[in-house]
Order: structure tokens, then sequence, then C-alpha cells
């Protein structure tokens, strides 16, 4: 079936050792759902990523907390989230995974962070802006878009 042939290669992909020489990986517009994320993110290899582009994809506010669980969202200098269908709840998650790691000791390193095009609203921009350390990353758009995702070209 459709969804599964795009989460297959993501999990081979998450056995491969070579993955711990990347720095920096394109998954935009790859199809990847919550649960191919979820799965990457166990991937033992992602030891020395830094940047993630996960634009244009369709992980959600489950993969966002995926990503809130995960040991590499400390590491990465930029992830791409926007186009995502995230939402309060999963910008939320991130935020005060980051909030978190900050007071145990473990500073984030996260210095961009887009999120055009994902349905926030107005709770999910309050959650970014409270958040010290996902404010000055966020990338947002401007208050009236927030919601309507990325304008129509």
């Amino acid at each position: 079936d459709w969804k599964r042939s795009h989460f297959v290669p993501l999990l081979v992909m998450a056995e491969c050792p070579c993955l711990a020489k990347l720095h920096a990986l394109g998954l935009a517009d790859c199809h990847v759902n919550s649960d191919g994320i979820s799965a990457f993110l166990t991937s033992p290899h992602l030891t020395g990523l830094t940047e993630l582009d996960l634009s244009g994809n369709h992980i959600g506010d489950r993969g966002a907390r995926a990503l809130a669980h995960s040991p590499l969202l400390t590491r990465l200098v930029r992830l791409d989230l926007s186009g995502n269908g995230i939402g309060p709840a999963g910008v939320r998650a991130l935020a005060q995974s980051l909030e978190l790691a900050a007071t145990r000791g473990d500073p984030p390193r996260l210095r961009s962070l887009p999120l055009h095009g994902n349905p926030l609203g107005e709770s999910g921009r309050r959650a970014v802006l409270s958040s010290p350390i996902v404010s000055r990353a966020a990338d947002l758009p401007p208050p009236e878009r927030v919601g309507r995702g990325a304008p129509k070209k």
C-alpha cells in the first residue's frame, strides 16, 4: 500500500551506519508521515546530524511529538518543519522539550525552525513566542496567515 511503500525506505535508511557521517539530511516532499519519522528517529546512527529538512511532508502533531522526545532535537541547528500539518499541540511539545532540555543542562543548538504552512493557530503561535529558545529560531508566517498555510501562487 502507498503509506507502507514510503515508510519502508525510511526504516532501511535508519539502519544504515553511513548516516553517522551525515551532517545534513533533506527529506523534503518525501511523503514522510508521523509513523515514518517516528521510526526513523529510533536510528542509533543520527549522531552527527545537525540539519534536517522535513518540509512538505505529513508528520503532523504526532511526528512533532516524536521529534520532541528524540535526543536528536537538541543537536539540530536547523530543522525545517514547514508544510507538515503541525498544529498547536505539536509546536507546544517541541517548545516544552527544548525548554526542558535547557534546564537539564543540555542547551539546544537550534537556530533555524521554519514553520510556514502549518495550522498553528493563535495558540500555536503563542506557544512559539512564549518559548525563548523556539522564538529565537522560529520563522513564522505573519499573524494574518497563521493557520491558513502557504499563500497560493
